[in-house]
C-alpha cells in the first residue's frame, strides 16, 4: 500500500518557548543577585557584621533553645584566649536582677577538638522571657543568632532565588539556543 501523499502547505514548526523563559529567569536572577547585595549590606547578623557590634538587647523566651555566635566562629573564640569548651556566659535584664549565668552547651567535640558550625559558639535554653544583655566572659557582647527578635534575614532568600533562578534559566535559554539551531538547520535542508 502506497503512503498517501500530502498537499498543501507544510506545517510552520511552533516556536519554542525555552529561549524566552531561560531569558526571563536570567533577568530575575541578576535582579535577586542585586538585592542580595544590597540586602546583606544593610543585615547585621552574625554572618553579615558589617562592622556593627552584636545587639545589646536581644529578645528571648523562656523555654526556648537559643544560638550563641560570633563571627569567625570557635576560632575567633580561640584567638581571644577563651578556651570554647568552657564558655562563661550570661544574660543581664536591663534596670533589673544582677547578671544570671547560662548553662551554655558548647558546639566543640572535646575529642577532636573541632565543630561543625561556622559561627556559633554554643546554646542554651532561656529560664526567663524578656530582654537581655547576652555576654560571655572573654569575649563581650554576642550574637543570639535565633533571638526572638531576630529580623528575617532577606540576603539568604535573595541568594537562593538568584542561585535557582539563573541555574535553570541558563539551562533553559541554552537549550532554546540549540532548539532555534536545529529549526534553522532543517529549514535550510528543507525537511
Amino acid at each position: 500500500m502506497a503512503e498517501p501523499v500530502r498537499t498543501g502547505r507544510r506545517r510552520r514548526a511552533r516556536p519554542s518557548r525555552t529561549l524566552p523563559a531561560g531569558l526571563v529567569l536570567i533577568v530575575i536572577g541578576l535582579a535577586a543577585w542585586a538585592l542580595y547585595g544590597v540586602s546583606s549590606g544593610r543585615e547585621n547578623s552574625v554572618q553579615h557584621p558589617n562592622g556593627a557590634a552584636a545587639p545589646t538587647l536581644v529578645r528571648l523566651t523562656a523555654g526556648h533553645q537559643y544560638w550563641l555566635a560570633v563571627p569567625g566562629g570557635v576560632d575567633s573564640v580561640r584567638a581571644a584566649g577563651v578556651d570554647p569548651t568552657k564558655l562563661a556566659c550570661f544574660a543581664a535584664a536591663p534596670r533589673s536582677q544582677p547578671d544570671t549565668g547560662l548553662a551554655v552547651t558548647g558546639v566543640v567535640d572535646t575529642s577532636t577538638g573541632d565543630t561543625k558550625f561556622v559561627d556559633r559558639i554554643g546554646s542554651f535554653y532561656a529560664a526567663r522571657s524578656g530582654r537581655f544583655h547576652v555576654t560571655c566572659t572573654g569575649l563581650g557582647t554576642v550574637f543570639v543568632a535565633n533571638a526572638a527578635d531576630a529580623g528575617f534575614e532577606w540576603s539568604g532568600f535573595w541568594l537562593l532565588l538568584a542561585s535557582g533562578a539563573l541555574l535553570v534559566g541558563f539551562a533553559l535559554f541554552l537549550s532554546g539556543l540549540r532548539q532555534a539551531g536545529v529549526r534553522r538547520r532543517d529549514s535550510q535542508l528543507g525537511t
